[in-house]
């Protein structure tokens, strides 16, 4: 039971964060969250069936291709998704409307944020930094304190 309470906090933490953020940067800081936050109000998949040959390389294939069918399909749908009731507990005012706008702007930036990295092996912080520069310029509205995260964010995904 402890847990399942240090879960929830987690969860109530996260919302509480959010709450004290403008609309596009509370959706960006949920959205970011998103795969740790559903692991604490979801319970657990069931473990992958044995027997699956991970030697095959189609099977591999396969398997990596689902994966990204699958994140390909939560970005197109993050803003009818948990990240939209996690919003609306966060800005329990604003409207349902601006509420998925905020998701998709936050989706955005960090899918920009991907698009425009190119590693020059001179300076990856530099790179990181210049991803997030040419990012910002289709995003704006977002606080400098989000940009910075998404450098962060960034700089973790791409190591």
């Amino acid at each position: 039971m402890i847990g399942a309470a240090r879960r929830m906090s987690q969860l109530d933490d996260a919302i509480a964060r959010a709450a004290q953020l403008p609309l596009l940067d509370a959706a960006y800081g949920l959205w970011k969250e998103k795969w740790t936050l559903d692991r604490v109000e979801r319970p657990p998949r069931p473990a992958p069936q044995a027997g699956a040959n991970l030697r095959d390389p189609d099977v591999i294939k396969r398997l990596v291709s689902q994966a990204f069918v699958q994140v390909s399909h939560e970005r197109a749908t993050a803003h009818e998704g948990p990240t939209f009731d996690r919003l609306k507990r966060a800005h329990p005012g604003a409207a349902d409307d601006d509420l998925r706008t905020a998701i998709k702007a936050a989706v955005k930036l960090e899918g920009d944020c991907l698009r425009h990295f190119t590693s020059t092996g001179a300076n990856y912080f530099q790179d990181v930094r210049h991803a997030v520069a040419l990012a910002r310029q289709d995003n704006p509205g977002f606080r400098q304190e989000t940009y910075r995260q998404a450098e962060h964010d960034l700089a973790v995904t791409m190591r």
